[in-house]
């Protein structure tokens, strides 16, 4: 912390030394010399440096509290059932919602897409869509996914928890209408296309560009 300090107040002092070579000539004359060209760049210097731990600490606590949102929205997804949806299946081994969950460096975005046509995206740091599934281009592409799930649902494990992906890292949930499957793959394996899962996850992309298509317009 005191690194920052006086980091921010000798750059304020070295840019106005070097940027002025005037000579002063009289003890008045370098009071109002030192006051303009030093004390007054050095001040700057601590403001800016404050105003930047102020910020950073806001932005932290924003994130704690976002992050109680997105885990408690998230809680209720994977843990929601079917018939509170009004979905039904004659074979409980139906696939009725992807969550697919990607973790990046500074933070973790969910996917959700169910058979009823919702679709929205949630991310830890409090950023995302929701309800997206009325536009049609989203809810199509949704669809999509959940139509390729059902396909490869044969490769899924069944699974009893609903771990948070690493970072670079990519973990598949399927919520059927009985026991949950899960997945889980490399996120550069699947940009590549080299596993199993990457025409799964190459469709959900199609899925949130829709979604951010729709958001610009909107």
């Amino acid at each position: 912390m005191l690194r920052k300090l006086f980091f921010f107040v000798g750059v304020g002092l070295l840019v106005r030394s070097m940027m002025d070579y005037m000579r002063v000539e009289n003890t008045q004359g370098l009071i109002s010399y030192f006051s303009t060209h030093y004390i007054l760049p050095a001040a700057a210097g601590m403001l800016l440096f404050v105003s930047v731990v102020v910020m950073k600490r806001r932005k932290v606590a924003e994130n704690f509290q976002n992050a109680g949102s997105y885990n408690a929205m998230r809680e209720l997804v994977l843990k929601v059932k079917p018939s509170e949806l009004g979905l039904s299946s004659g074979n409980r081994f139906d696939i009725w919602g992807i969550v697919m969950e990607i973790g990046r460096s500074d933070v973790i975005e969910t996917l959700v897409m169910s058979q009823d046509g919702s679709c929205s995206l949630y991310c830890s740091n409090g950023g995302g869509f929701i309800g997206m599934g009325e536009h049609k281009q989203v809810r199509q592409a949704a669809m999509y996914c959940l139509a390729i799930a059902s396909h490869l649902k044969e490769n899924f494990s069944e699974v009893s928890t609903f771990p948070l992906p690493s970072t670079k890292q990519v973990r598949f949930h399927f919520l059927t209408y009985s026991i949950p499957l899960g997945a889980r793959a490399g996120l550069r394996q699947l940009e590549v296309g080299d596993h199993l899962l990457s025409p799964l996850y190459m469709a959900a992309q199609k899925v949130v560009k829709e979604m951010k298509i729709v958001g610009e317009k909107s």
